[in-house]
């Protein structure tokens, strides 16, 4: 029961938040915004991003955007952290649609947890922009977005590297290879450090 309440939830969180910049996610400032360099397209968008390797013992997440049957793009998103609730209704994998503006990805997800034996159901939006960081492709969370725009700094926990343009169905998403963080440092050889504690790293 819980898993369809869930569903419905996902289903009229999409459907109220149509507009781009409908919902409650807060546009960063215009000095946060990706140069462009060229226009985004819906061909940009499938794929496989995964979060950093290097906090991997803390969190983790693996993200494929594909095309749907019809217009629009589909997700799969695998997340894991160390902070976690005995009464959060397990979900290994969420599934649902995302919508695209230019280099913004909305998506829509909904999560909830047991009180008093009745389920709570909680929906939210998370809005990821897509950047180019020496040839690679990176999804970042607004707030890993202003750290980037404004002080050329790197927050791993709103990061999700692009490693494969090809979604495929069955793929494991638990399973996918993290990649460094490095990978997009001017210097690989300079030390990393925890985000979460020291604050965003400088490439």
């Amino acid at each position: 029961m819980t898993r369809s309440l869930i569903t419905t939830a996902v289903a009229l969180l999409s459907v109220s938040c149509v507009g781009p910049h409908g919902g409650t996610a807060t546009r960063p400032r215009a000095a946060t915004q990706p140069a462009a360099a060229r226009a985004v397209l819906e061909d940009d968008w499938p794929g496989v991003y995964a979060s950093p390797s290097e906090i991997g013992g803390f969190a983790g997440t693996v993200l494929a955007v594909e095309k749907g049957p019809r217009d629009g793009m589909n997700y799969r998103m695998y997340s894991r952290s160390d902070v976690s609730s005995s009464d959060a209704i397990r979900q290994d994998v969420l599934h649902g649609s995302c919508l695209s503006d230019g280099s913004e990805l909305y998506m829509p997800y909904a999560y909830g947890f047991m009180h008093e034996g009745e389920p709570r159901l909680l929906a939210s939006i998370t809005r990821f922009t897509l950047v180019e960081i020496d040839g690679r492709k990176v999804l970042m969370r607004d707030d890993a977005l202003r750290a980037f725009r404004e002080q050329n700094k790197l927050y791993d926990y709103g990061i999700l590297i692009k490693t494969n343009d090809q979604p495929d169905v069955s793929l494991d998403l638990a399973k996918v290879e993290h990649p460094s963080i490095k990978v997009l440092y001017s210097d690989p050889t300079q030390p990393w450090s925890d985000p979460f504690v020291h604050g965003p790293n400088s490439r």
